[in-house]
C-alpha cells in the first residue's frame, strides 16, 4: 500500500500533468462523496494530497452543500427570504414570500409550508453545525421566527410544531441521534439527516393522499398496522413453488419424516427411494411411500406480519428485490418506512411508541427504537446509492427530487389500493405495485438523463459554487494548467452488476410486462443468492465428512464445548487439515454473506437465542457445523442447506418453469 501511495504522490506532482491530481480527487469524491475530502488530514500518508488540494482551492470556512436546491428556484427564493429576515431581524420578508407563493399554480398550503420549513432548516438549524455560537440564530431574531411559525396565516398546524422544533434544534428528544445538528458531523450524516427531515415533511403534507396511507399510519397511527404486512418484507414463497409445479400434470406433493415438502413428477406415484437433504428417506416403491412419509404438504402460509428485518447488522449491503419491486424501489420504500417509524418512535406520546414497538419482530426495547430505525434508515440511503449506481452525493440529489415529487403530486390518484392498512399479502403487493408505478418509476426514468443536471444545481448554488475545487471535481469547469485532453480524465462509472441492474430499471421503468427483459431481470434479481449457490456441494461435503467422523463418537454435550480450533489441531495429517480448513472457510464466508437472510427468512431457523450462529471463528463450537433437524446448535447449518435448496435453487427453477 505504501508503495502505491508513493507512486500516486509522484504522479500527482510536477512535472506530471495536473489532471492526474484532479482525476485522483474525482475518484475519491465519486466513490465516497465529498465527505472524503474532510478525512484526509488524520491519515499521515495522504496529508500531501490535502496540501495539494488546498493549493488550488482555499476557503475560509466549511461549506455545507444544500441539496434542497434541486427542488428549483422557488425554494432558493424562499431560502434567501429567510436569510433576509434573519439579517433584518424582521418577519416581513417571510410574509411577502408567502403571499408570492400563494399565486403560484398548484401550490397548496402544505407545499408552502414544506418550502419554508426546509429553508428554516438550512438557514437556522444548520447554523448549529458551527462551533462559534455567534453564528447561531438567537435573541430577538429567534423570537421573531418563533412567532412567525406560531401565527403565520395559512401555516398548517403540523408545520407550526415542526417549525418550532427546527428553530430550537429539537426535532427529537433523542439527543444521541444525528438528526440533532452538532459541530463535527460528517457530510454524509448531515445529508442523511436532511433526507430524513424531507421524508417527515413529505408524509405530513400528504395526509390526504390515499397512496401515502401506509406511511401516514407508520408516522401517526402505527396501531392501525398491527398484524399488517409491512411493505418490502419477505414472504413465504412455497405457495408459488406449488403453483409452478401444478403445471406438470400428475405432480403430487409429499412430506418427509422431518417435515420437509417434496413432489413426485409425472404420474405422482412413488417408484424409487431417495434421500431428502436432511438425510431422511423419501419416495417409495410400487406406488407406496416409505415409512413416516406423508401424502400432501403443508398448505398454510408462513409469511410473517410486522417489521421482520431484525438488527441492521444482519442486513446485507446490497438491497435485494422483493416480489415485483426492483432493488431501487425496495430501497426507496424502506427508506420512507424506516424514517416514518423513526419519527414516530421519537415522539412524546408513549402509546404511539408502544404501537411502533409492537410491530417490530424480534422485539426491540422501546428506548432503543429511534436508534434502531435510524441505523436502518442510514443503511437504506447507502443501499439506494448502490442500487442506482451513483455516488452518495448524487443519491442525495435524487432522493430530494423524489421527495419533492411526492409533495407536489396530485392527490387522489391512489384510490383503489385499499385503505392503507395492508392486512393481506395481496393488498400489500397491490399497494407496492401502484406506489412504484405512480411515484417511483417516473423518477427512475429521469435519472439517466437528468441526474447530472440535478447535481449541477447543487454545485452551481452560490453557497457552493464559489469553491473552485467543487466545480472542477464535478466537471463543470476545466482545472487550470490542464495539458492533456480533458475527455481522457473524465470520470466514468464502473460497469458492475449494480450498474447493469440500475440501468435496466431506468430503461424499462413504466413499460408493460411484455416489453420487459424478464429472464435477465429475474436473474439479476436473484444474482446475489445464485452467486453463493456454487458453494452448496462443498458445504454438503463438509457436513458429510463431519458426520462420518463424529457419528457415535461425540456426545451432544461434548460437541457444545469442542471448538473448531481444537478439532483442526487434532487432525492427524496435514492433508486432512488443509481439506477441512478450506471447507470450513467456505462455510464461514457463505454464512457471513447469507446468514442474516437465513436467520430472518429460513424455514428451519432456530428459535432459541443460544442456538443462533453469529460468526464462525476458531472458538466456535463444532456443534454449529453439525446439521440437526431438531432445535439445537446445528439448526443453523441445517437451515442454511434448506435455504440453499428450497429458497434459492428450487424457487428460481420453479419461477422459470412458470
Amino acid at each position: 500500500m505504501a508503495t502505491g501511495l508513493n507512486l500516486a504522490r509522484q504522479l500527482c506532482s510536477p512535472p506530471y500533468d495536473q489532471q492526474i491530481l484532479f482525476f485522483l480527487l474525482k475518484l475519491l469524491v465519486k466513490r465516497r462523496g465529498t465527505d472524503v475530502l474532510n478525512g484526509l488530514q488524520p491519515i499521515y500518508e495522504l496529508r500531501w494530497l490535502e496540501e495539494r488540494m488546498l493549493e488550488h482551492a482555499r476557503t475560509d470556512e466549511e461549506i455545507i452543500p444544500d441539496y434542497f436546491v434541486v427542488i428549483g428556484d422557488t425554494y432558493k427564493s424562499v431560502r434567501e427570504t429567510v436569510a433576509q429576515a434573519i439579517l433584518r431581524e424582521s418577519s416581513a420578508p417571510l410574509d411577502d414570500a408567502l403571499n408570492t407563493l400563494t399565486g403560484i399554480p398548484n401550490m397548496t398550503k402544505n407545499s408552502h409550508a414544506v418550502l419554508v420549513l426546509l429553508a428554516l432548516y438550512r438557514e437556522v438549524t444548520m447554523r448549529r453545525a458551527y462551533a462559534d455560537c455567534a453564528r447561531h440564530v438567537a435573541g430577538k431574531t429567534h423570537d421573531l421566527l418563533e412567532e412567525y411559525c406560531r401565527s403565520a396565516p395559512g401555516f398548517p398546524g403540523w408545520a407550526r410544531d415542526v417549525g418550532n422544533r427546527l428553530l430550537n434544534n429539537s426535532l427529537t428528544r433523542q439527543h444521541n441521534l444525528p438528526i440533532i445538528v452538532t459541530p463535527g458531523q460528517s457530510d454524509q450524516t448531515r445529508a442523511a439527516a436532511a433526507v430524513a427531515l424531507h421524508v417527515l415533511l413529505a408524509i405530513e403534507s400528504s395526509a390526504d393522499d390515499a397512496l401515502m396511507g401506509p406511511f401516514v399510519y407508520m408516522l401517526k397511527q402505527p396501531s392501525r398496522l398491527a398484524e399488517s404486512f409491512i411493505p418490502t418484507m419477505a414472504e413465504d414463497h412455497f405457495a408459488t413453488v406449488q403453483g409452478a409445479a401444478r403445471g406438470n400434470r400428475g405432480t403430487k406433493w409429499h412430506t418427509c419424516p422431518r417435515g420437509h415438502p417434496y413432489f413426485i413428477d409425472d404420474c405422482g406415484g412413488a417408484v424409487s427411494v431417495g434421500k431428502c437433504f436432511c438425510g431422511a428417506q423419501i419416495g417409495g416403491l410400487d406406488y407406496k411411500l416409505v415409512d413416516q412419509n406423508i401424502e400432501g404438504a403443508r398448505q398454510h402460509d408462513a409469511s410473517e406480519t410486522g417489521h421482520i428485518l431484525g438488527q441492521v447488522a444482519m442486513r446485507s449491503d446490497t438491497v435485494a428485490p422483493e416480489r415485483k419491486l426492483s432493488s431501487v424501489c425496495c430501497a426507496l420504500v424502506r427508506l420512507l418506512m424506516h424514517a416514518a417509524f423513526m419519527w414516530a418512535s421519537c415522539g412524546e406520546d408513549p402509546q404511539l411508541v408502544l404501537a411502533v414497538a409492537a410491530i417490530v419482530k424480534p422485539a426491540v426495547p422501546v428506548d432503543q427504537l429511534p436508534r434502531f430505525f435510524w441505523e436502518h434508515f442510514e443503511k437504506d440511503v447507502k443501499g439506494f446509492a448502490k442500487a442506482i449506481g451513483h455516488t452518495p452525493d448524487d443519491a442525495s440529489v435524487v432522493l430530494h427530487t423524489f421527495l419533492d415529487r411526492l409533495v407536489a403530486r396530485q392527490r387522489g390518484r391512489g384510490a383503489g389500493v385499499g385503505n392503507g392498512t395492508l392486512k393481506s399479502k395481496q393488498e400489500r403487493q397491490a399497494w407496492e405495485n401502484e406506489f412504484s408505478r405512480q411515484c417511483i418509476d417516473p423518477v427512475l426514468q429521469e435519472i439517466g438523463r437528468s441526474a447530472r443536471m440535478w447535481m449541477d444545481r447543487v454545485v452551481n448554488d452560490e453557497r457552493v459554487g464559489n469553491n473552485p475545487l467543487m466545480r472542477w471535481l464535478y466537471e463543470l469547469e476545466a482545472p487550470p494548467g490542464a495539458q492533456s485532453s480533458p475527455s481522457l480524465w473524465r470520470f466514468r462509472a464502473r460497469i458492475t452488476i449494480e450498474h447493469l441492474t440500475a440501468t435496466l430499471d431506468q430503461q424499462f421503468a413504466g413499460k408493460p410486462e411484455s416489453q420487459q427483459p424478464r429472464v435477465l431481470k429475474q436473474f439479476l434479481k436473484e444474482e446475489r443468492n445464485l452467486r453463493v449457490l456454487q458453494h452448496l456441494p462443498q458445504i454438503l461435503q463438509l457436513q458429510r465428512m463431519l458426520l462420518e467422523k463424529f457419528h457415535r463418537r461425540l456426545a451432544v454435550h461434548e460437541a457444545v464445548t469442542f471448538t473448531i480450533g481444537q478439532f483442526l489441531r487434532g487432525l492427524p495429517s496435514d492433508r486432512d487439515k488443509r481439506e477441512f480448513t478450506g471447507l470450513i472457510e467456505i462455510f464461514k464466508r457463505v454464512w457471513e454473506y447469507l446468514g442474516a437472510e437465513v436467520l430472518t427468512h429460513g424455514r428451519l431457523k432456530p428459535t432459541k437465542a443460544e442456538n443462533i450462529l453469529r460468526a464462525v471463528t476458531l472458538d466456535t463450537p463444532i456443534a454449529f457445523l453439525l446439521p440437526t433437524s431438531i432445535e439445537g446448535k446445528g439448526r443453523c447449518a441445517m437451515s442454511l442447506v434448506d435455504y440453499f435448496i428450497n429458497c434459492i435453487h428450487n424457487e428460481f427453477v420453479a419461477q422459470f418453469r412458470n
